[in-house]
């Protein structure tokens, strides 16, 4: 037994001294490094990819975005700006050429966060585009894990159809057309005269009760019904007729856009194809 003991302890002796002897890593600030975020939050997919989109559905009319992906630094921080270097794969992308600028990719002085930083320019007609970049090394940083090192940033301006009746009649209280302000009908449907009504209003959280507690808890029922982001339950707008004044206040935003742009806006599709946009008028 007492062989066994001295024994398991010269093991034990022996791994110290050789743990001594060798060259125990320690942290370097000469190989800071950067990376993407690893948070579910921040678009981390757990397949070795961010993901990260934008949809112009709420500013459809911008010609531009000026769009950030986080990056996160690895080390010490600096008492000045660091450069992120990163490279496109062109295969693997969709985005066409013009449809997306490059421009500066950086860890702040003084922060342990940065950004790679790209213009993307609006996109015409239902189609989305898709970036796929990659970190590099650099002078002043390295890359990080290879697990965090790729992004897929994608962006559009399509916008799904009104899915329902309850969401369609609200499409048609708002929007001209000969239907009647009750009908369920899309013959006169386009996308661009949702993007309108959007824009006018910044309506996109239509599916959730919580961002609209002007209306009591009798009313709820009705977000889960129309189950749509960018359009209210048509019976939300019964309500002592605010459709109409909605369709005023649409109608104003159609007229200062227009004045101020010089060309008016177009239904893109529908019975009013080519036609101006024009509100419903009570």
């Amino acid at each position: 037994m007492m062989k066994k003991i001295n024994y398991i302890i010269g093991i034990i002796i022996g791994i110290f001294f050789s743990c001594e002897n060798e060259t125990i890593p320690y942290y370097n600030s000469e190989n800071d490094a950067v990376r993407f975020s690893n948070k579910i939050n921040d678009g981390y997919g757990g397949d070795g990819i961010v993901y990260q989109s934008y949809s112009f559905v709420s500013n459809p009319w911008d010609e531009y975005v000026i769009y950030d992906i986080p990056v996160i630094l690895i080390g010490n921080t600096s008492d000045k700006d660091r450069t992120v270097n990163y490279t496109i794969d062109t295969e693997k992308s969709t985005a066409t050429e013009g449809s997306y600028e490059l421009m500066e990719g950086i860890i702040p002085a003084n922060h342990n966060e940065g950004y790679i930083r790209i213009k993307l320019y609006n996109v015409t007609g239902d189609k989305t585009y898709e970036l796929r970049i990659s970190i590099q090394s650099s002078d002043e940083l390295e890359k990080g894990p290879s697990l965090y090192l790729n992004a897929a940033l994608s962006w559009s301006n399509s916008i799904p159809t009104p899915p329902n009746t309850y969401t369609r009649i609200t499409y048609n209280m708002l929007i001209q057309s000969p239907l009647s302000f009750s009908s369920p009908s899309i013959s006169y449907y386009s996308p661009n005269a949702l993007k309108t009504i959007i824009a006018a209003f910044n309506w996109n959280d239509w599916d959730n009760p919580d961002a609209h507690p002007e209306y009591p808890a009798a009313y709820k029922r009705y977000f889960t019904q129309a189950n749509y982001k960018y359009l209210p339950h048509y019976i939300l707008l019964n309500i002592e007729q605010s459709y109409s004044s909605f369709a005023t206040q649409l109608g104003k935003y159609i007229e200062e856009y227009n004045s101020t742009h010089g060309t008016p806006l177009l239904h893109d599709a529908g019975t009013l194809l080519g036609q101006p946009i024009e509100a419903r008028k009570y």
